[in-house]
């Protein structure tokens, strides 16, 4: 929020991202002053001014969306019905309770059946002792950062309603079961599982009537019939939108002028690299990967390796360990540094020398 205020006074182009089929207060509050606001869910749209709103989907990790890419439509074998359950990050104890309950069903019915549960790190190691002790058809992991591994291992998921993992799901064609988080703000998960499900990708249940029977034959009636899961795959994928991220950030800088101004001819040329110093932080990362995302060349170093440099690195961007005034790219077109990087930063001094413009991050979209 003082982020975006201080945009709005300032004369800086702001423009909002809504996750969610119902707003969060924020964004309501803060569309006025906004350019635009890119919204996940058409139900967001009525929430804000008229003709502020588009529908752009939600944006997803590059890596999912390549992963997602690479599977294609295909599935695991026909047989058993695999079920991806997920409970978020942090786990969800209903959706624990319930898999253990329907796989104890499944071993005493001989059913065909098997799950894949992420139980979240807080409860893993209780689950995964009853599976292992009763010898239940469950595949129990905590978490995973690599979830694009898991979602073509399956048939169906089973899940809470968030707009990121809907948006997930999507992309790989998977039908889903989705139980809303309860005390969502504004109940806004189970906008997000009505508007989904509308669209014939799946069926939802509020967590009150999600009972292990009732959630063990919505499984079997939306996954377990080829023809039946085939339909809803087809139509969770034609609810994705893998090029959200894309599609906002063009139309951002069309709208906020740059695409045509003279700075955007100089800085956004894709046949030159981009190089950032300090490129692991959060900040720094996300302008990376979005530029990535768009198609550009980008370099940069940090102190350190961290999952959020590999990540970069496996989207195709070369990365240094530490800085040298050998890591600006010997065509180097511009050189984009935070506010922790130091003038006297041997990067920022070589590109000085070789006059390459060095812009801070909070103007790089600007300049």
């Amino acid at each position: 929020m003082p982020v975006a205020l201080s945009a709005a006074l300032l004369g800086i182009p702001l423009f909002l991202q809504e996750q969610n089929s119902v707003p969060g207060r924020s964004n309501r509050l803060l569309a006025r002053h906004a350019l635009r606001v890119f919204a996940g869910f058409s139900g967001a749209v009525p929430f804000f001014p008229l003709g502020r709103a588009e529908v752009t989907g939600n944006p997803v990790r590059a890596e999912i969306v390549a992963a997602a890419r690479a599977c294609g439509r295909e599935g695991p074998p026909e047989t058993p019905f695999t079920v991806l359950a997920l409970g978020g990050s942090q786990g969800a104890r209903a959706i624990n309770t319930r898999v253990l309950g329907m796989a104890r069903r499944a071993k005493r019915e001989g059913a065909g059946i098997r799950f894949l549960l992420q139980t979240g790190a807080r409860e893993h190691e209780a689950v995964a002792r009853s599976a292992r002790e009763e010898t239940l058809p469950v595949e129990p992991f905590p978490f995973t950062d690599r979830i694009g591994d898991w979602f073509p291992r399956c048939h169906v998921v089973l899940m809470r309603a968030g707009a990121l993992s809907i948006a997930e799901a999507a992309l790989f064609g998977r039908p889903c079961v989705l139980v809303p988080y309860p005390f969502a703000a504004d109940d806004h998960q189970s906008g997000n599982a009505r508007e989904f499900c509308a669209s014939g990708a799946g069926a939802w249940l509020p967590e009150g009537e999600a009972t292990e029977e009732a959630l063990w034959s919505m499984l079997w009636t939306l996954g377990g019939d080829r023809v039946a899961r085939e339909r809803a795959g087809a139509a969770a994928l034609s609810f994705s939108r893998p090029f959200a991220a894309v599609e906002a950030v063009r139309a951002a800088l069309r709208l906020s002028g740059n695409v045509s101004g003279r700075g955007a001819r100089r800085m956004y040329r894709k046949g030159l690299p981009i190089h950032f110093v300090g490129i692991g932080g959060i900040g720094m990362s996300g302008i990376a990967e979005l530029l990535l995302n768009l198609g550009y060349r980008v370099s940069g170093s940090d102190l350190r390796r961290s999952d959020t440099t590999e990540r970069l690195e496996r989207l195709g961007a070369v990365v240094r360990t530490g800085h040298s005034a050998s890591n600006v790219p010997a065509d180097g077109h511009v050189v984009v540094v935070s506010s922790a990087v130091r003038p006297d930063n041997p990067e920022v001094v070589e590109a000085h020398r070789r006059k390459i413009p060095v812009i801070p991050r909070a103007r790089c979209w600007r300049s």
